[in-house]
C-alpha cells in the first residue's frame, strides 16, 4: 500500500475531481471500505 498525500486539494485525472490525496492497493477493497471512508476507485472513471 502507497499512500500520497497531497499538501492541498488537487484534480486527479485517475478519478476527474479534486482530491487531498490518493492510496494505492496490492488488491482491491471491499466495498464496506470503499464507502466507508468516502474513497473513489479510479477503476470506476477508466
Amino acid at each position: 500500500m502507497l499512500i500520497h498525500n497531497f499538501n492541498e486539494r488537487q484534480y486527479v485525472t485517475e478519478i476527474g475531481r479534486l482530491a487531498w490525496g490518493y492510496i494505492e492497493y496490492d488488491k482491491p477493497l471491499e466495498n464496506e471500505d470503499i464507502d466507508g471512508y468516502e474513497l473513489i476507485p479510479a477503476a470506476f472513471f477508466s
